[in-house]
């Protein structure tokens, strides 16, 4: 029967609930043995992950999993619950940013919440704000981005927002050009260096919705629209409606997140690291498009302060081993230079540093300041 358990989580994505298994005729003697030989990982209760695949699984692998199972045995159909916060996103394959490892629900009946040392059960909310999803219930991805904000604060609540953005965005895009045939439309593009892996973690503007603004100047070439479309129009919509239900003390927070947001940042590298600029005081724009005098395109940049000409990349966690790589990398910030640009790389730990990522921006605008003498 151990076997039969194995197919069963595994027809799930590794993870299941001990009711459901027992629905399926499973005793509980038998679950309880799988539990002890370790076939199954118990996270709560009735919440089971298949173990090998847990142990072989990242840490933020491991929380989709976590959330996943305690989603089925909590979150099902014809529960009360739903997943929240930093748990739906990570469900729905969404950016996030949040240091604690609990699985985050709403009760969707007026009951209090609880929590425990595994989950954090919230305040709860409107039933209509629930969406399902691989028969798991799940908080609309917009409320549980500004639901982040009001928990985890700004930083993690833009990683959320932006990835929300985004997401809506890309939909929309898709659904234009499905209609139209493929657009001529660099934006899109493979970006001359991928070091931020697939463009979905994270404007940092007084407004949500600044993007029509022009460039700084006519140097960085059209300023990058954002397709308000059906998709992106929808989560505007929600998170008014989500600020017009309040956030109690942390509602505040929510309204400066919600006016950062931008859906143009490509990982949660970058959200953070334009959260992170605009933090220490500087006006920032992203993904800006770099062209010579002759309009001729020459990069696309994540950051381009606002007030100077200095650049700012999110340099991620990828090794640059192939020789061909390294070169390419090298020649397109030379070229970024050429145009009379400072360069200031930052890397994940740097997000923790913000004295000394002041220090760099502030040399690199001394020296735009020079050159510009």
């Amino acid at each position: 029967m151990s076997g039969e358990i194995e197919v069963l989580l595994t027809a799930r994505g590794g993870v299941g609930s001990a009711r459901a298994l027992m629905a399926a005729g499973v005793s509980r003697r038998i679950i309880e043995a799988a539990v002890r030989r370790r076939l199954v990982t118990r996270i709560r209760q009735d919440a089971l992950v298949l173990t090998a695949l847990r142990e072989a699984a990242t840490p933020w692998e491991r929380r989709v999993l976590d959330a996943r199972a305690v989603g089925h045995s909590l979150a099902r159909p014809d529960s009360h619950h739903a997943l929240s916060h930093t748990s739906s996103l990570a469900v729905l394959g969404l950016p996030y940013y949040g240091r604690d490892s609990l699985v985050h629900l709403v009760r969707t009946d007026g009951q209090r919440g609880r929590r425990d040392a595994t989950v954090w059960v919230h305040r709860p909310v409107d039933p209509s704000w629930v969406v399902e999803e691989e028969e798991l219930r799940l908080v609309e991805p917009a409320l549980a981005a500004l639901q982040v904000a009001a928990t985890h604060g700004a930083e993690a609540g833009i990683v959320a927002l932006d990835g929300v953005l985004r997401q809506a965005e890309e939909a929309d895009l898709a659904a234009t050009q499905e209609h139209n045939g493929p657009a001529l439309d660099n934006r899109h593009a493979p970006a001359l260096d991928n070091r931020h892996g697939t463009a979905l973690d994270n404007r940092h503007a007084p407004a949500l919705d600044n993007r029509h603004a022009p460039a700084l100047d006519n140097r960085h070439g059209p300023a990058r629209d954002s397709r308000h479309g059906p998709a992106r129009e929808r989560v505007v919509e929600l998170t008014e409606r989500a600020l017009a239900e309040g956030f109690g003390s942390a509602t505040h927070t929510v309204r400066e997140v919600v006016a950062a947001a931008d859906g143009r940042s490509e990982s949660t590298g970058e959200s953070r690291t334009r959260w992170l600029v605009r933090a220490l005081g500087w006006a920032c724009t992203p993904q800006v498009e770099l062209r010579d005098e002759h309009g001729q395109f020459v990069a696309r940049v994540d950051l381009l302060l606002d007030d100077w000409r200095v650049v700012i990349e999110f340099d991620g966690a990828v090794k640059y081993t192939d020789p061909a790589v390294v070169f390419a990398e090298k020649d397109r910030e030379r070229r970024i230079r050429d145009l009379g640009y400072e360069v200031v790389r930052l890397r994940w730990a740097d997000l923790d540093r913000p004295a000394y990522v002041r220090q760099l921006i502030l040399k690199a605008i001394a020296r735009a300041g020079a050159s510009a003498a």
